[in-house]
């Protein structure tokens, strides 16, 4: 997974103590602040929306239990991550085609009772490529 997490927003390692991510979380967001941008005005300025992740963060950190669900949350997104990386194109089923024929959509059922879904561009920029051969859709080079 390589998501920035609300711990990487702020600054802290993920088993920082609550004090210690109110610390940081105190400094970041006195150099961040937006009455210290020469253009506060701006909308598109990268430090205005590092502030606001930053905001973003120590809502769901600042507070015990939301902190609690958010690690449970990221627990689990990885070990999902973890999983997918067992699924091959080969045990995942054709779902959904585009109306043109120009594209499909994929699936697999996770042992978790959810799908893992993926269009065909998606699997086409990772170098997998189709071609429609008698009304389906066949893996080239396979």
């Amino acid at each position: 997974m390589s998501c920035r997490t609300h711990y990487g927003a702020i600054g802290v390692k993920e088993d920082a103590s609550q004090e210690e991510i109110r610390k940081t979380y105190r400094s970041a967001i006195l150099a961040l602040h937006p009455d210290k941008l020469l253009d506060s005005s701006e909308q598109s300025n990268p430090l205005r929306s590092e502030f606001l992740e930053v905001q973003r963060a120590w809502k769901v950190l600042g507070d015990p239990g939301s902190r609690a669900l958010y690690d449970c949350d990221l627990r689990t997104l990885r070990q999902e991550a973890v999983a997918a990386e067992d699924v091959n194109v080969g045990d995942m089923m054709v779902v959904e085609e585009e109306e043109d024929g120009g594209g499909f959509d994929m699936s697999y059922q996770c042992r978790c009772g959810d799908f893992f879904c993926i269009s065909s561009c998606e699997l086409d920029e990772m170098g997998y490529q189709f071609s429609r051969k008698r009304g389906m859709w066949i893996q080239r080079g396979v």
